[in-house]
């Protein structure tokens, strides 16, 4: 159950929800060579492959995700991304789970949420791109670009203390923060009508743009990794 201090922010996160994209789009800390270009670039090609079992049969598209994880921070600090050759055959062994939620967005009130959990959990417990025992930042990175529309990334210095979770809840109940994300995110994104923010920069998709309003909520409220 969401913390009453996390569904708080939530409330605001709805009522403010194009202030909090505005403010990320002045103020993103993500400005890092590449970061924004490989996100864009990664994307790109996954529009024009057309499907999630199409692009992970893209060498092109694979190896600019790879590249965008690798901006994104995934591979540095405690998280060790695995070479690239390993990365294509993680990536391809979960295609039925990828193939299975295909096409669906966030932000459909009619969302079979139980479902996607059940397998978003699945994925991120199995896909194995990093050679650690916390998965969840590195798998909803690459998950979030292979299914841009349904899953939005997760991060330490935003999503965790937004949703107030201590460190060593993230790290040692992930796959529950991953619901616990999803579910709100879902709530969130049926209340507000993402469609009309996407309009490129960092707004490319319609869960990317609940990453970005999350950040914004931090920046505005001094929010601090604890």
């Amino acid at each position: 159950m969401i913390k009453p201090a996390a569904a708080a922010n939530v409330r605001s996160l709805i009522e403010r929800f194009p202030d909090y994209l505005a403010i990320y789009d002045r103020q993103t800390p993500f400005r890092r060579a590449g970061q924004l270009e490989l996100h864009v670039a990664t994307l790109r090609l996954r529009a024009q492959t057309g499907s999630a079992f199409s692009a992970l049969e893209d060498q092109r598209y694979l190896t600019s995700l790879y590249a965008t994880l690798q901006a994104w921070g995934i591979g540095k600090r405690g998280s060790v991304l695995v070479p690239f050759e390993k990365f294509c055959l993680r990536l391809r062994s979960q295609r039925s789970a990828f193939a299975a939620l295909d096409g669906q967005a966030i932000d459909d009130p009619q969302l079979d949420v139980n479902r996607v959990v059940a397998i978003l959990q699945s994925l991120i417990k199995d896909l194995g791109i990093v050679q650690n025992n916390a998965p969840l930042v590195a798998s909803a990175k690459a998950i979030h670009h292979i299914l841009p529309e349904l899953v939005a990334p997760i991060d330490r210095a935003y999503t965790r203390p937004f949703f107030g979770w201590y460190s060593s809840q993230f790290q040692y109940h992930q796959l529950q923060a991953a619901e616990e994300i999803f579910r709100t995110y879902h709530q969130v994104a049926v209340t507000v009508g993402l469609g009309q923010y996407v309009n490129g920069e960092w707004r490319t998709a319609r869960s990317k743009l609940l990453d970005n309003a999350v950040v914004g909520y931090c920046i505005a409220h001094d929010v601090k990794r604890s």
